[in-house]
């Protein structure tokens, strides 16, 4: 059911992108609306949307006051991390993205005849999943209790200034 879900998703997603304009879909059209449209860096939307360690700790390096030990098991244990598992695996995901994007807009391709392509960008956007998971536990082995707290509560403030999203409780 979850599988639905989110293909469901990604397509309405594709639609609304494409809603505004009339039919004139050329790749970097397409990417451009997508990026205006997600705000985001990369062109795949997330499974989950977690926060992305490198850019939060480094913009708050002064703030949570990491020792040398601490910023060498980042590097080694969750940066490298990042970048060879995660990395790769957005960019596939972008390119099935608009692989089924361009497949429906431009060849009316059904869900039944791209249901491969969507199984598999599940797939892979789950991976990225675990990653970032994976990613934050880490993270939180590293710091120290009152370090993490910290994290947490910029994390809130990221929340609120950037997405007007209710705040999450990440105290308790």
């Amino acid at each position: 059911m979850k599988k639905i879900i989110i293909a469901t998703l990604a397509l309405g997603v594709a639609t609304a992108l494409m809603a505004e304009t009339p039919i004139s879909l050329d790749k970097k059209e397409i990417h451009q609306k997508m990026t205006k449209m997600t705000g985001k860096k990369h062109k795949m939307s997330e499974l989950v949307p977690l926060p992305h360690l490198r850019r939060l700790m480094v913009s708050n390096k002064e703030i949570l006051k990491l020792n040398k030990e601490q910023n060498e098991k980042m590097k080694t244990q969750i940066f490298e991390n990042i970048r060879t598992k995660i990395h790769g695996k957005i960019k596939i995901a972008e390119q099935l993205e608009e692989k089924i994007t361009m497949a429906v807009f431009k060849e009316q391709k059904s869900k039944e005849d791209l249901k491969a392509d969507i199984e598999a960008l599940i797939d892979i956007k789950r991976d990225i999943t675990y990653g970032h998971i994976d990613a934050l536990n880490t993270l939180a082995k590293i710091l120290t209790k009152e370090q993490y707290e910290k994290v947490l509560i910029i994390i809130e403030e990221n929340k609120r200034k950037h997405e007007g999203q209710k705040l999450l409780n990440l105290k308790n």
